[in-house]
């Protein structure tokens, strides 16, 4: 496997809590019942994406909306397939919150990807702006099977 400076740490306990906090406000928001599936939350969370996507919105509150939405995408995968979130930084102002695959080989920054669709900057290759949360979720499934050239592979 090739070789990879990534510094990982634990977050700290306020942001663990800044987190908690902000998924307890998606559970109302999105109307989320304890019965539900991480798979039936991530389908509320796309279809509340494309509903704001169809909305005027400023983009102070797209971002609003992306901390709240991404923090609860964000521990979908970690109940569904048992990731963890981490602080990571990869070097060269490339650091943030990620959730991170069982075993190292993957990640993914759940702020930043809901932050990107909500303001219109995720585009596929159609050129046009696309909600993946479902998608990527989705592709997660089996994905620790396939070993990267290197650790902390990051799926956007």
């Amino acid at each position: 496997m090739e070789k990879q400076n990534v510094k990982v740490t634990e977050l700290e306990k306020d942001l663990v809590n800044a987190l908690k906090a902000e998924q307890e406000k998606c559970i109302k928001l999105l109307k989320i019942s304890e019965n539900d599936t991480p798979q039936e939350i991530v389908k509320k969370i796309r279809v509340y994406v494309d509903n704001l996507l169809s909305e005027n919105h400023t983009e102070e509150n797209l971002r609003e909306y992306a901390i709240t939405l991404g923090s609860m995408w964000g521990e979908m995968i970690v109940n569904k397939y048992g990731w963890k979130w981490k602080y990571l930084d990869f070097g060269e102002d490339i650091k943030g919150i990620y959730i991170v695959s069982q075993n190292n080989f993957y990640c993914t920054p759940p702020l930043f990807v809901l932050t990107n669709i909500l303001l219109g900057d995720n585009y596929g290759l159609d050129g046009n702006n696309d909600n993946t949360v479902l998608l990527t979720f989705n592709m997660l499934d089996d994905i620790e099977g396939k070993k990267p050239s290197k650790n902390y592979q990051v799926i956007t």
